[in-house]
């Protein structure tokens, strides 16, 4: 024994010492050689054999043993490992015409109808794999065995396995997703078999039925993916789904997000395929006639009217849903739809937006600042001019300065800052407010000016910025100027804080009373301008930095300041459960409008029935008719105001009585007022629309045609609030440019300054044009826009 160990010793000691002189190389392709097997012909006939062998002998073992699991499980754990090496097959589709006859497409087939759902879900994995390819080369050997597998009634067991499968059991649920996985390769394969795998099967029940399921999860996603397939290019297919009720059935998954977003990017995606589906259905007649009957119109509207991600969806829905369908064009109309609708059309920037803030101090005090903006338009225009007759006039050989150098140099003289001025310009134009257009338009005529002029300046700044835009941002119309710029970029220029800035309220319904008022415009003033009196606060002495330096010692900044106002407390309203309508009455003085009023408004107005029981002679009414709607936490006050203002004639400068015959609207929140941060400028901008913001701050849908700046906050504990400033605000709003005295109102001479509706002249006309320049007085800025 001990001779024995000694001998054994020796030679342990001498293999662990010989370990390190192991061919590692020759181990690891020893290795290779053992692990992956040379798929041909032969070798995928004797892994079909295999496999067919373990299925048969699995089949005997539960037929003798029934009741007794024990006595074939060991038979089925060989079966599953049998399974799993078919999988090699996936690897090489060029052999399946050759196994195809042998019995493959049928074997695994039979395994989908096994008793145990274990195997039967190896079967469907496997067959996913298989029939999985996105190489050209493998589609004759998929396509044999994809027209086997039909013949041997795979996809019917394909979708009874769908129902038998249990998806609270995480195996099984990704049992299901293989099955759907086959389905879908074998419609890739063979787009034929959409309409036959419906006809044959009940697909399409089940998948509605795994649709209307609350909880989102993959199967779910993919379930809308392969109803979409199934959809897309087969009429005979939408007509199934809307005779198995299938309307309804998607119309109750769409809902689930009228008023809330996906969580997820894989939930969006469901959602989008949901909508695809919606639409793929109401292509055929009859199922437009569901979807009216199943108030699928009131559904999309509502979707609109929330305005969350399927809000383009909910659009293109009703698109299909009306194409050639009367009767849901005509309860698009009878649901209001055409609000919601319009409402998206002219969408883009949301009702009482920053950007509407922001442009409304350019309309007050008579468009001052607009008048402000084109004394320095004209400025900063003469510097460059001189700058770039100085340019002409060098030669530019001897300096070498090319191109860049040149426009650097402009930029220094102060192109820059008119690029600047001018951009402002162009967002003011295109908001649409005819007061300001008007403004501007005067005004550049005064100077020898047109809106061409304007383009021209910012054309070299686009055309680098944006290069490959620039043909896309040309007009079609020579009455607009586009201008890409950002929002920020404009209150950046201005030097005009957000937060701080007030306005007034933008758009006002159309009053329904039909009395003749003008809108949107300034009166012009025969005193001087109060930002002409402040001139001489702003130096345009150069400091080096090529700007000009403003002093704002002598005066403040105007700012929209409610505290302390003259105007507060002349209307305020107060909370009585008890009262739905309200009668308001002030006067002009009382709201700081004096200006406005004089003995021609006063006698208008007695005229017109605007009277005040209590109010002086001296003073011109002010009329509020207010309907007060109780909501849930919010009152909504629908009001018209009613007065007259005198503006002086844009023909005479005589004073000029207009009535104003004015419908606004506040809502009383008692939450606070958040307006959203996101402001969508896709409609300046020639962009689409997306995402439109979300209103907030209201429960009921028909108040989202309220202005942010009409929503106020009034606590539940409050009694009373103070509604002067809006008041103001409407007010302001129906100062007109072109008021005129008379409809007949000849206007004055523009030699001697006549007033032609007195008196007459025998100045010549022609004269005195010749003589424009020289002229002296206050009507000399007045000649052009009083020429007709």
């Amino acid at each position: 024994m001990d001779a024995a160990h000694k001998r054994k010793r020796p030679e342990a000691e001498e293999d662990e010492a010989g370990v390190g002189a192991v061919d590692l190389s020759a181990l690891e392709a020893e290795a290779d050689a053992d692990a992956v097997e040379v798929l041909d012909l032969r070798a995928a006939k004797r892994l079909l054999l295999g496999f067919e062998r373990r299925l048969r002998d699995n089949l005997e073992a539960r037929m003798k043993h029934p009741d007794d699991p024990s006595r074939f499980a060991d038979s089925e754990i060989a079966l599953h490992a049998e399974t799993d090496r078919l999988r090699l097959l996936a690897g090489a589709p060029d052999l399946f015409p050759d196994l195809v006859p042998l019995g493959l497409a049928s074997s695994l087939s039979s395994l989908l109808t096994h008793d145990n759902a274990d195997l039967a879900a190896a079967a469907a994995s496997l067959l996913a794999d298989l029939t999985d390819s996105d190489d050209p080369d493998d589609l004759p050997g998929l396509h044999s065995l994809a027209d086997a597998l039909v013949e041997a009634n795979a996809l019917d067991l394909l979708v009874h396995n769908l129902s038998r499968f249990s998806e609270a059991d995480p195996d099984e649920a990704e049992a299901v997703h293989h099955t759907l996985s086959v389905v879908e390769n074998l419609i890739e394969l063979r787009p034929h078999l959409a309409d036959i795998v419906c006809d044959r099967t009940k697909i399409l029940r089940w998948l509605l039925a795994r649709l209307k399921a609350r909880e989102f999860d993959a199967n779910k996603q993919y379930a809308s993916e392969i109803l979409a397939i199934l959809l897309q290019d087969s009429p005979a297919n939408q007509k199934r789904v809307g005779q198995i009720n299938g309307v309804d059935g998607l119309l109750q998954a769409v809902a689930m997000y009228k008023s809330r977003d996906p969580k997820t990017s894989d939930e969006e995606e469901m959602l989008e395929n949901l909508f695809d589906c919606l639409c793929c259905v109401l292509m055929p007649v009859e199922n437009k006639e569901r979807f009216v009957k199943a108030e699928g119109v009131e559904l999309m509207i509502i979707i609109m009217k929330q305005k969350k991600l399927a809000y383009s969806s909910a659009i293109r829905t009703l698109d299909f849903a009306m194409t050639r369908f009367p009767p849901a064009c005509e309860r698009f109309v009878d649901v209001l739809g055409l609000k919601t609708a319009f409402a998206a059309f002219m969408g883009g920037i949301t009702k009482g937006s920053r950007r509407i803030r922001l442009l409304g101090k350019f309309v007050e005090n008579e468009c001052e600042k607009i008048d402000r903006l084109m004394e320095f338009y004209t400025r900063y225009s003469e510097r460059v001019k001189a700058e770039t007759e100085r340019l002409d006039s060098l030669d530019l050989d001897d300096l070498e300065m090319d191109d860049d150098e040149r426009y650097n140099r402009k930029l220094e003289a102060g192109l820059y800052t008119l690029q600047l001025i001018a951009l402002i310009l162009g967002h003011i134009w295109h908001s649409g407010n005819s007061q300001m257009r008007t403004r501007i338009e005067l005004l550049l005529r005064q100077n020898k000016l047109s809106k061409d002029d304007v383009k021209d300046i910012l054309q070299p700044a686009q055309s680098i910025c944006h290069p490959h835009e620039e043909t896309k941002k040309k007009q079609a119309r020579g009455q607009s100027i586009q201008f890409p710029e950002a929002e920020e970029r404009m209150r950046m220029m201005l030097g005009v804080g957000v937060p701080g800035v007030g306005g007034v309220a933008a758009r006002r319904r159309a009053p329904t009373t039909p009395l003749l008022r003008r809108r949107n415009s300034f009166r012009p003033q025969p005193s001087p301008s109060p930002w002409t009196r402040r001139l001489a606060a702003v130096s345009v002495d150069d400091d080096g930095d090529d700007f000009f330096t403003v002093d704002y010692d002598p005066y403040e900044l105007e700012e929209e300041v409610d505290e302390g106002s003259p105007w507060e407390g002349a209307v305020v309203y107060r909370r009585d459960a008890s009262v739905q309508h309200v009668e308001f009455g002030t006067t002009l003085e009382r709201l700081g409008l004096g200006d406005l009023s004089s003995p021609h408004s006063r006698a208008r107005a007695a005229t017109m029935g605007i009277l005040l029981s209590t109010a002086s002679h001296d003073h011109t009414p002010v009329l509020v008719s207010v309907d007060v709607a109780r909501r849930r936490g919010s009152l909504r006050l629908d009001a018209i105001l009613r007065t007259v203002i005198t503006l002086g004639c844009y023909g005479c400068a005589e004073p000029a009585p207009q009535g104003i015959f004015a419908n606004f609207s506040l809502l009383l929140t008692e939450d606070k007022v958040e307006e959203p941060d996101v402001v969508d400028l896709g409609t300046i901008y020639e962009e689409e629309q997306t995402k439109a913001p979300v209103i907030t701050g209201s429960q009921d849908e028909d108040d989202e045609d309220i202005d942010w700046d009409d929503r106020l906050h009034f606590p539940a504990g409050e009694k009373e609030i103070d509604i002067s400033k809006h008041i103001r605000d409407i007010i302001h709003l129906e100062i007109t440019l072109d008021a005129l005295c008379s409809p007949t109102c000849k206007g004055l001479c523009l030699g001697c300054g006549t007033n032609l509706n007195t008196s007459s002249c025998n100045c010549n006309r022609e004269k005195h044009q010749d003589r424009n320049v020289q002229r002296r007085g206050p009507l000399k800025d007045l000649l052009k826009p009083l020429q007709r």
